[in-house]
């Protein structure tokens, strides 16, 4: 039985040409690659509107490294340290425009636009390195120009190679805060979230979740198009690690109220990308149902209580239960199968029935006292007064609230609101603070940034007029105003 060697067609030869790089600044990083890997000491890049140039003066091309080069698929880097290995990467900056490599007294030519291949030319001109000029299919606007610019410098973390742009020197300034043989963690003020693999970038930092870099300093197991680092290859299980160990030492190091987004690090830990260490533990990471935050330590062995904020779960929090959000439930039931050490005791019961909240009801005003009578004529003029009598202003018995809305057509105070003319002020806040509300709190007592921006905007537009009022309504005016008190 014969046996016959499978063909590459060439509609799969373009793909690998015009599939890999995607982008320009990938085709053009693939470019100062190959001189890095020809032993340059210098690259510069030069991009116009219509054109790209790259020079480098490392080694000329040989008719060894002429023959890999012409061929897809072949590369005398293969099994070396150069950082190049497939020997496809070189058609990334093809797609984009008609190419010319010089180096030495050759020159080729690539135009795939008219032939899916190459021309060579014997040049007068000994060039001591490599020079690609690339005249662009599709011209690029100053706009465009300048982002490619911008992407291009953010790949590049240039070591011992003086790389230039436009004549610029790129020298990103970088600070390295971890060091293994293999891994550099650096921090950078213009680079965020990179990994790079001997100087140039790959592709962003998994499961970050802090502002840092990474320099793989040894070769490691890339896929085709150079963006991706292949799964179970031993430096990538290592450089897993390392991404571990940066986020969870960067994390430690900050202080407990100096990180913005306290979920994300729960997420973080639920994931995997984190460690939970001793310090960890002792941040306050752990958002409740009111306005505190608790460490995993506080509520270690503790009954945990899940719910969204509302007047059971702040009637908890008061009696000094563990309320968390219920949009942590699940990230912190993760993170205690990875940990046994945690404890938490969750109860699955509903919260209102282990509230004190017995009952909200509406009163008369025969109910009420004297001196309640004119602390809420007082009510009733603020009402009137600073938000226009907008809702019925009523009086009710809570054993919780301290006044309680419909959201639309009434505001309900609590008597007890009303036994002191101190509790004026409170009086007021608290018509502020249900106005602010537009949907029915009775049973769910929802504050998000929307209610406080309302909040704080009745505030500052009412509190003038309110010290106003204090002064000038006296007892005859309210028992002229409001008769039916008395």
């Amino acid at each position: 039985m014969s046996k016959t060697k499978f063909q590459t067609s060439d509609s799969l030869l373009r793909d690998v040409i015009e599939r890999q790089s995607g982008n320009l600044e990938k085709g053009i990083l693939e470019l100062i690659q190959n001189g890095i890997d020809a032993g340059a000491d210098e690259i510069r890049i030069d991009i116009g509107t219509d054109y790209v140039e790259v020079l480098n003066n490392g080694k000329i091309m040989d008719d060894e490294d002429l023959k890999s080069f012409t061929i897809f698929g072949e590369s005398r880097k293969r099994g070396t340290n150069s950082i190049g290995e497939f020997g496809i990467g070189r058609g990334q900056i093809m797609p984009f425009g008609n190419c010319m490599w010089h180096s030495g007294k050759r020159k080729m030519y690539v135009n795939i636009h008219k032939f899916l291949g190459y021309q060579l030319r014997s040049s007068k001109v000994n060039f001591k390195g490599s020079r690609f000029f690339c005249v662009l299919y599709r011209k690029i606007g100053t706009w465009d120009r300048n982002y490619v610019l911008g992407n291009l410098k953010d790949m590049l973390l240039p070591n011992g190679i003086n790389i230039y742009i436009d004549d610029g020197l790129v020298k990103p300034a970088i600070t390295i805060f971890k060091e293994t043989d293999k891994f550099d963690g650096f921090e950078s003020s213009r680079i965020h979230g990179k990994i790079f693999a001997n100087s140039l970038y790959v592709c962003s930092i998994p499961n970050s979740i802090l502002d840092y870099n990474i320099n793989v300093k040894v070769k490691p197991k890339l896929n085709f198009a150079r963006n991706a680092f292949i799964s179970g290859d031993e430096i990538t299980t290592r450089l897993n690690t390392f991404v571990r160990e940066c986020n969870t030492e960067l994390l430690t190091n900050k202080k407990d109220r100096d990180i913005d987004n306290h979920e994300q690090i729960i997420r973080a830990l639920a994931r995997g990308a984190i460690e939970l260490t001793d310090e960890i533990k002792e941040k306050k990471l752990i958002k409740s149902a009111g306005d505190i935050y608790y460490t995993f330590n506080e509520l270690n062995g503790k009954k945990l209580f899940f719910s969204e904020r509302n007047m059971y779960s702040d009637d908890l929090l008061r009696r000094g239960y563990y309320v968390v959000l219920t949009e942590l439930s699940d990230y912190l039931a993760e993170i205690i199968c990875e940990y046994p050490g945690l404890n938490y005791e969750v109860m699955d019961d509903d919260i209102k029935e282990f509230a004190s909240i017995g009952y909200h009801r509406e009163i008369s005003i025969e109910k009420l006292t004297p001196a309640q009578k004119k602390n809420f004529a007082y009510a009733l003029e603020m009402n009137k007064v600073l938000f226009l009598g907008k809702r019925n202003l009523l009086i009710g018995e809570s054993d919780i609230a301290k006044a309680w809305t419909d959201g639309y057509s009434e505001v309900i105070l609590n008597k007890f609101l009303l036994e002191k003319k101190s509790e004026l002020l409170e009086v007021y806040r608290c018509l502020c603070h249900e106005y602010s509300h537009n949907d029915d709190t009775i049973e769910e007592d929802y504050h998000n940034t929307r209610f406080f921006e309302e909040f704080h905007s009745r505030i500052y537009n009412t509190i003038s007029r309110m010290q106003g009022l204090l002064k000038t309504f006296t007892p005859a005016n309210y028992k002229y105003k409001y008769p039916d008190l008395f």
